[in-house]
């Protein structure tokens, strides 16, 4: 049985190549209020899966819709939106999952009984 951290990698790695799939897809296609809604529940559910990093995500939209005026429920703002997310869920889960939880054990086990 694979473990939970196992499985939200491979969840998060499908939601975020479809989220910039989708966004590839909007750059040469017109403007559709579909596929802005899709691109924004695929941001939603990146952001929940990436939450520790995810929360650094959420400050950066706040500060581009106050400083850059950017609506973050537009187009452009999806773009910001879904790169943002995909560069720090990356991070978070090809990177800093190592340090969080590292695969071998950090004490060293005694052989009192000399087992080996």
């Amino acid at each position: 049985m694979m473990n939970i951290k196992t499985n939200l990698k491979r969840i998060w790695s499908v939601v975020a190549a479809v989220s910039l799939g989708l966004l590839i897809y909007a750059q040469f296609n017109e403007e559709s209020p579909m596929l802005l809604n899709a691109l924004l529940v695929l941001d939603a559910v990146m952001l929940i899966l990436a939450v520790p990093c995810g929360l650094f995500g959420g400050a950066v939209v706040f500060f581009a819709w106050y400083v850059l005026e950017m609506n973050p429920l537009s187009l452009e703002g999806a773009y910001l939106n879904t790169i943002v997310l995909a560069i720090l869920g990356t991070v978070q889960w090809f990177w800093l999952i190592r340090f969080w939880y590292p695969s071998e054990t950090p004490f060293q086990k005694l052989d009192l009984l000399g087992e080996r």
